[in-house]
């Protein structure tokens, strides 16, 4: 996948600023009460936080450009599509004020980040050695002394 596309998006979706659009696109209502597709505006709030963090996360890895450009979910899209068009679909979703297709372009990439296991998995960061006191140690590693010390005799 490609990291530039993928951090442009990301960088466009950090902008919006969700509470004002739901305001805006529900002026009259009490925001608190509005379930679409089955999701609060909270709930939903909080995937939009979270798939970009999950992907500017993500982003930080040389192995960002393995995972695939493209994906399926058949119960939001019967077609293969790219990430990349699912992240500006939410873009302009939200300066539509469009949000059915919020929520299908949320799950979509949900969905992407579940199946990828980095919706629920921290990356796990291999720290670098930086104590290399052990170098000096004279002492032998167990597999070059003789098999009677390996049992401490």
């Amino acid at each position: 996948m490609n990291k530039n596309v993928t951090f442009n998006y990301i960088c466009l979706l950090e902008e919006i600023q969700f509470w004002e659009v739901m305001k805006n696109t529900y002026p009259s209502q009490d925001l608190g009460t509005i379930q679409i597709n089955g999701f609060s505006l909270s709930t939903l709030s909080l995937m939009h936080q979270r798939i970009i963090s999950q992907f500017k996360e993500r982003l930080r890895h040389e192995d960002f450009e393995l995972l695939p450009d493209h994906y399926y979910h058949p119960d939001v899209d019967p077609e293969v599509k790219l990430v990349t068009d699912y992240l500006m679909q939410l873009y302009q979703s939200f300066a539509d004020k469009n949000i059915e297709e919020t929520v299908k372009a949320i799950r979509w990439l949900v969905s992407y980040q579940i199946t990828y296991e980095f919706w629920n998995t921290p990356i796990v960061r291999i720290k670098e050695v930086t104590d290399h006191s052990d170098i000096n140690n004279k002492e032998k590693p167990w597999w070059k002394r003789s098999p009677a010390s390996w049992f401490g005799r």
